[in-house]
C-alpha cells in the first residue's frame, strides 16, 4: 500500500522537491547577484574619491587638513600660496566642495534607501566622516541650509545634513564645539 503509494506519487514528489532546490539555488543567485552590484555602486564611488580631479582636490584638502581650505579671499596669503602651488581658483575650489559634498550626499541618499547597508557604507567612513568633521564644511552646509529655507527650496545636501545632524543629536546646531 505505501509502496504503491510512494510509486505513483514519485514523480510530483521529486518536482516538487526539484522546484524547492530549484528556488532556493535561484535566491542564493539573486543575493549574490545583488551583493556584486551593491559592491560595483561602492567601488565606483570609492575610484571617484581618486579619479575625478574635483572630488580629489576637495577632499585632499580636507584629508591633509589645508589652512587655505574653502578659502575665497584672493588677497589671504595662505590661499594665494594654495593657488600657487596647485594652480586652482576660488571658483574651482567651490565647485570642487560642492562637487565631494554631493557626492556625499548621493551615499546618505543610497543608504536612506537601503541600496546601502550600515558595512557598505562603513566602506567610505573614513571620506564621510573627515569631510563631516571639517568646521568649514560645518558652516558651508549650515549656509546652504538656510539659504534653501529662506528661497523655499530644498538644500541640494539635504540628506548629508540630515545626517550629521543625526550624528550630534536633532537639536543641536552643528559646529566645532559640540562634537
Amino acid at each position: 500500500m505505501i509502496l504503491s503509494w510512494l510509486i505513483q506519487n514519485m514523480f510530483p514528489l521529486f518536482s516538487l522537491l526539484s522546484a524547492l532546490v530549484g528556488g532556493v539555488f535561484a535566491l542564493c543567485q539573486y543575493r549574490k547577484a545583488n551583493c556584486l552590484k551593491r559592491a560595483e555602486l561602492v567601488k565606483s564611488i570609492l575610484d571617484q574619491f581618486q579619479s575625478d580631479p574635483l572630488i580629489k582636490q576637495a577632499f585632499d584638502q580636507i584629508d591633509y587638513e589645508s589652512d587655505c581650505f574653502y578659502q575665497t579671499q584672493t588677497d589671504n596669503e595662505c590661499f594665494n600660496d594654495f593657488v600657487a602651488a596647485n594652480g586652482y581658483s576660488a571658483e574651482e575650489n567651490e565647485a570642487a566642495v560642492d562637487k565631494l559634498l554631493l557626492l556625499l550626499n548621493y551615499l546618505i541618499y543610497l543608504k536612506e534607501l537601503k541600496l546601502l547597508s550600515d558595512d557598505e557604507l562603513g566602506l567610505l567612513h573614513y571620506q564621510l566622516y573627515k569631510t563631516l568633521d571639517r568646521e568649514e564644511i560645518q558652516d558651508y552646509l549650515n549656509f546652504t541650509a538656510q539659504h534653501a529655507q529662506s528661497q523655499d527650496m530644498i538644500s541640494p545636501f539635504g540628506y548629508l545634513i540630515s545626517y550629521e545632524r543625526s550624528r550630534h543629536g536633532r537639536t543641536k546646531k552643528v559646529t566645532k564645539t559640540n562634537r
